[in-house]
């Protein structure tokens, strides 16, 4: 969706940044005691290395889903937590040792205590997985987000190009031998921001991506040039090398964060010219997520191995998803709502020529001009798309967007063997 809305909760993620204290090591519970040697690595079922892309909304309705997802990623804001220091060394060994037993099995239920109260990029370190993290927009433009004011404004690339951080802007990947990998990917995600296109396309922005030859758009077309092309190669793995050169076929995590359904509509569209969002919905030529999942099968030799999880506007979760549009009540969800089509709550309010612009007012008569508030706009849009892509995949797995926390959701993604 396309305009903005008021934020009262950046401060968590702001808080997060300043816990640089609390995040973990790159690398941790080397010292296994001999007399319990871990299983060999192609037995283990939770340690699989792991390529994990998120795929972000940045138009201008997103900011504070983005700011709830930085939260969802890591733990290391979390000062309760267990999940840090000695604590967090033990259950990495005990971890490692029992890597091919389910966590919900594990015999020392303190670990599986320790372990819920982790955070995702935590979890995957105390699992002794390899990861490579990447943060995409859905933005197929080839330049947003502007950035800086006067002499030092720019925009910077999109169109399946990684972000980066204002703090760190050579760091594009995210890895198990990051320091400080959870706050750096918080921080990545927190800086997508809300410059980007309010065409959604989130289907094509991931497949540019992962495609070899995807079309990436010149560096010298935005104002922080950066060469896009070597993205794929620093972020993906076909296979990893692991004790006596067993070879370990890599999961690909995808996931999706978007309050409208996806646009991929393959350059039907002109987006240059203004006009409202809602074209999308009624575009019979729009790519279909079938295209984009059998794209990802020929990429993976195992589509077994492939993970989405879209967070939009969906109820239910897993086999039982259901895409439908929501909206925030205080701490609870409601979908009692009607469809905004690419409008955000802010801008459904006016009337012209005697006839409502929004078409979550479809029942309005409006007096020339007259402004009626926005009481049954959905926040989110029904994510059908997202969920025939998902539902090409055996391991898929959903959360609403709408929902007031997003930790869930984002564990659900290590709830079964990696």
């Amino acid at each position: 969706m396309s305009t903005a809305r008021d934020l009262s909760g950046a401060a968590s993620i702001a808080s997060l940044l300043l816990y640089s204290s609390c995040v973990l090591p790159a690398v941790i519970g080397e010292d296994l005691p001999p007399e319990v040697p871990p299983p060999p690595a192609d037995e283990c079922l939770l340690s699989r290395p792991v390529d994990l892309l998120f795929v972000v909304d940045n138009s201008g309705s997103m900011r504070e889903e983005q700011q709830k997802l930085a939260t969802a990623v890591t733990s290391a804001w979390n000062e309760e937590s267990r999940c840090r220091g000695e604590e967090l060394e033990e259950l990495s060994k005990y971890a490692r040792q029992n890597c091919h037993i389910p966590v919900s099995e594990w015999s020392v239920k303190r670990n599986a205590e320790i372990y819920s109260e982790c955070g995702l990029v935590e979890r995957l370190l105390a699992l002794q997985n390899q990861f490579h993290i990447g943060v995409i927009t859905t933005d197929m433009n080839d330049c947003d987000n502007p950035y800086g004011s006067g002499a030092t404004r720019g925009s910077r690339p999109q169109r399946g190009c990684l972000q980066t951080s204002v703090e760190a802007p050579d760091l594009s990947v995210v890895t198990w031998q990051t320091p400080e990998p959870g706050r750096r990917l918080a921080q990545i995600i927190s800086d997508v921001n809300i410059y980007g296109s309010a065409y959604e396309r989130g289907l094509e922005a991931m497949l540019h991506f992962l495609t070899p030859d995807h079309d990436t758009p010149p560096a010298t077309a935005c104002a922080e040039p950066r060469d896009c092309a070597q993205d794929l190669d620093r972020f993906f793995r076909v296979v990893v090398q692991r004790e006596a050169a067993r070879e370990i076929e890599t999961r690909l995590v995808l996931v999706f964060l978007t309050d409208e359904d996806d646009c991929s509509h393959g350059g039907a569209i002109d987006e240059t010219v203004s006009g409202n969002t809602a074209r999308c919905y009624d575009l019979a030529s729009l790519v279909s997520p079938t295209r984009y999942a059998n794209a990802v099968d020929a990429i993976k030799d195992m589509p077994q191995l492939v993970t989405p999880l879209v967070i939009a506007g969906l109820d239910g979760s897993d086999g039982a998803a259901e895409a439908i549009g929501c909206k925030s009540i205080g701490a609870t969800v409601s979908h009692d709502c009607n469809p905004a089509q690419g409008n955000s709550v802010a801008t459904c309010t006016v009337c012209v020529d005697e006839e409502p612009v929004c078409p979550c007012h479809p029942e309005l008569t409006c007096p020339g001009g007259s402004v009626y508030p926005a009481t049954n706009c959905c926040q989110a849009d029904a994510a059908s798309r997202y969920l025939d892509f998902g539902r090409a995949f055996s391991y898929a797995r959903y959360g609403s967007i709408c929902k007031p926390t997003y930790e869930a959701a984002v564990a659900a993604l290590l709830d079964y063997d990696l």
